[in-house]
């Protein structure tokens, strides 16, 4: 049971602006009040003179159950389940209070979950089953994910999912990152998923997949089509559907080739040791590449394999690919489409830097680049995700009724939104802790 606060004199700052007010009561894990203190009641204050209250961030696009370098690391369950907790732990240090894993297999749910639930750890949301054509994206990058043959086992598996309450079904429209070497569904699959009656969330990557996915009727895609030409784009406008950013899948290649990103002395607590350790490995990150280029382009030889995992340490490439991002996410926010923050962790056993919690913080930064001002940027962190996932009634803003899940920033990110980084304390319905000491906690055995 979390205890009462009564949180003076602190400037709140999300959607609906930036005001300052007396105090704010947080009572059983939710915001009970806001203005001026109550005189009756014997309650722990927190002085948060010259501190910024702001709603938690809402990262909606995750994959808790991966491991950066976990193909490396090859981890026990024992020792799984403790990077697990580390990770969660380094979720909260990050400001991150909600999360949509939008791509968890069975299993994984049924040990994540309740872990979450004895550990500290952000909101979880989940969509599943995540569906991919037998030998498509997904199917073959990552094994442990049954390819789609029938209308039989699309709805076999939602059923199987449908105790821990997804808020969707995850679905892919791939063909192939560098080239088309995936199928596609077949339409009784195709079909099955349209007459689900679940809200779908797409992986789209081209126009012409976004489109195929708008044509199935999907509540969202879960990154933004590359380079969307402006018939993808007024139809996303017009059917108002929202798109997650996920800009981080390329930028966190980078790190590769800016050595600097390391030097942060707080990623030494923020991220598991072994995972760390395993970024700056040379002889891994050359076996990283290599597997990667087996992965995209499965039906290739050792002679492309070899020279795209090159290319992938290709410093200006590599920026020219997260410049595309981020040119992508523009086009889309500035027609006016809606866009949700989401980081894309964990993403990839085979990948080195997509850290839980850390990535999400350096997401903020980069839309702050595609060009979001503050008050925009506050809305794909909070409340567009909040809205997109249905639950803008409990997170998302500061007001009574709504879950204590909230940040004290040093500064007001309405106002600068490097303050986003810049974290006092971290409270996660009703419980306050230093980001430090939430891993911490976490991180206990």
């Amino acid at each position: 049971m979390s205890t009462a606060l009564l949180l003076l004199n602190p400037t709140i700052a999300d959607i609906d602006g930036s005001r300052s007010v007396e105090s704010v009561l947080i009572q059983d894990g939710q915001i009970a009040a806001i203005g001026a203190p109550p005189a009756d009641l014997e309650v722990e204050t927190v002085d948060c003179s010259g501190l910024t209250l702001a709603p938690g961030l809402i990262d909606a696009h995750v994959h808790l159950a991966l491991t950066p370098s976990g193909a490396h690391i090859q981890p026990s369950p024992e020792e799984e389940l403790a990077l697990w907790r580390h990770h969660l732990g380094a979720y909260l240090a990050n400001g991150v209070t909600t999360v949509l894993d939008t791509g968890i297999p069975l299993e994984a749910a049924q040990r994540m979950l309740p872990l979450a639930q004895t550990s500290p750890s952000p909101d979880i949301h989940l969509l599943g089953p995540l569906v991919s054509p037998e030998g498509g994206y997904v199917s073959v990058v990552l094994p442990h994910f049954p390819g789609y043959t029938s209308a039989e086992q699309v709805d076999a598996a939602i059923a199987a999912f449908a105790p821990f309450e997804p808020l969707g079904v995850k679905i892919t429209v791939e063909s192939g990152m560098l080239t088309e070497v995936w199928p596609l569904y077949s339409e009784p699959v195709r079909q099955a998923l349209i007459d689900s009656g679940r809200p779908l969330y797409a992986h789209a990557i081209s126009n012409e997949e976004a489109n195929q996915a708008l044509d199935m009727g999907v509540s969202g895609l879960v990154h933004p089509p590359t380079k969307p030409n402006k018939a993808t784009v007024a139809r996303l406008v017009d059917m108002g559907i929202p798109v997650i950013s996920t800009i981080s899948v390329f930028d966190h290649m980078l790190w590769a080739s800016e050595p600097e990103r390391f030097e942060d002395p707080d990623l030494a607590w923020m991220i598991p040791a072994a995972e760390l350790e395993a970024a700056q490995d040379l002889d891994w990150r050359k076996e990283s590449a290599h597997l990667i280029a087996q992965g995209v382009l499965p039906h290739s030889g050792a002679v492309v394999h070899n020279w795209t995992a090159r290319s992938f340490g290709l410093k200006r490439m590599l920026r020219g690919q997260t410049r595309t991002a981020l040119d992508s996410v523009a086009t889309l926010h500035e027609a006016g489409v809606p866009i949700v923050l989401g980081s894309d962790s964990g993403n990839w056993p085979v990948f080195l830097y997509e850290f839980h919690g850390v990535t999400t913080q350096r997401e903020v930064e980069l839309l702050t680049q595609a060009g979001l001002d503050p008050a925009e940027l506050m809305a794909a962190a909070t409340w567009n995700p909040a809205q997109m996932l249905g639950i803008d009634d409990r997170v998302g803003r500061i007001a009574p009724g709504y879950r204590a899940d909230l940040l004290l920033l040093e500064a007001d990110p309405l106002q600068d939104p490097a303050a986003w980084g810049q974290i006092q304390g971290v409270m996660r319905a009703g419980e306050l802790h230093s980001p430090r000491e939430w891993v911490e906690l976490a991180t206990l055995e």
